[in-house]
C-alpha cells in the first residue's frame, strides 16, 4: 500500500455565510465504491490504508455514530481514544485529517468539513466562496453570491490545486497520452470534458 505523509495544504477562502449543497457542474462523476471504514483518520496514510480509529474506541458519552458525533468531537482540543492494545491515547483535534461515516469521507479544512468525492487517486471536493458586490466592505442589502469552487486532491503526491483547467493540466501532464489529447482540445471543450478526463486519468493511474 502506498505510504504518504499527512496531507498538508493551505486554501484561502472568502468568509462563507453558509455551505451550499448544489454542485457547480451537473456532469459529476459518481463517487467510487471505496467504502471507507467508519472512524477518524489522523493522516492521509490512514486514508490510503482505510484504517481509521473506530468510533467505539473514542471516549464519548454519545454512542450514536453519525456525522454530528464526529463533528462534535472537534469542539474539544483533544480526542481521547484507546488504541489497538487498549492503551489510552490522546491526539490534538487540530491534527486530525478527517473522518468517515456511512462510507463517506470528510476532510477537515479550516473550520469546515468537506465531503471528498472519491473518484480515485485524484479526488476532489467543493468549498463555498462568498462574493460581495463591493470589494472591500459589506454594505447592507448589497447583492451576495455564494458559489462552490472545486479543488483537486492528489492522494499520491499530497498536492492540492484548484479544480480548473490549469489544475487538471498539471495532473494530466503525468500521462502523456491523455495530456496530448486534452492539450489538443479547445478551451470550451476542456471545460466541458474535465470530469471525463479526470475519470480516465484515475482509471489509467491508480494509487497502488
Amino acid at each position: 500500500m502506498l505510504r504518504a505523509q499527512i496531507l498538508a495544504f493551505f486554501i484561502v477562502l472568502f468568509p462563507a455565510i453558509h455551505l451550499i449543497a448544489q454542485d457547480e457542474d451537473k456532469n459529476l462523476p459518481e463517487n467510487s465504491k471505496a467504502d471507507f471504514k467508519e472512524g477518524f483518520y489522523f493522516s492521509i496514510d490512514m486514508v490510503l490504508k482505510n484504517d481509521p480509529i473506530q468510533p467505539s474506541w473514542i471516549e464519548s458519552e454519545n454512542e450514536t455514530y453519525n456525522k454530528a458525533f464526529y463533528t462534535d468531537q472537534f469542539r474539544n482540543d483533544k480526542l481521547v481514544y484507546h488504541d489497538y492494545q487498549g492503551v489510552r491515547q490522546t491526539v490534538e483535534t487540530a491534527d486530525i485529517w478527517g473522518f468517515s461515516t456511512s462510507g463517506v469521507l470528510y476532510a477537515k479544512i479550516g473550520r469546515h468539513f468537506h465531503e471528498i468525492r472519491y473518484t480515485g487517486c485524484i479526488s476532489y471536493f467543493f468549498a463555498s466562496e462568498t462574493v460581495y458586490s463591493h470589494k472591500y466592505r459589506i454594505i447592507m442589502n448589497e447583492p451576495i453570491l455564494v458559489k462552490n469552487k472545486g479543488y483537486l486532491i492528489d492522494f499520491k503526491t499530497n498536492n492540492a490545486s484548484e479544480f480548473d483547467i490549469n489544475g487538471l493540466e498539471r495532473i494530466l501532464v503525468n500521462d502523456p497520452i491523455l495530456w496530448t489529447e486534452f492539450d489538443g482540445l479547445s478551451k470550451r471543450k476542456k471545460k466541458q470534458l474535465k470530469f471525463i478526463y479526470l475519470t480516465r486519468y484515475n482509471e489509467r493511474n491508480p494509487c497502488n
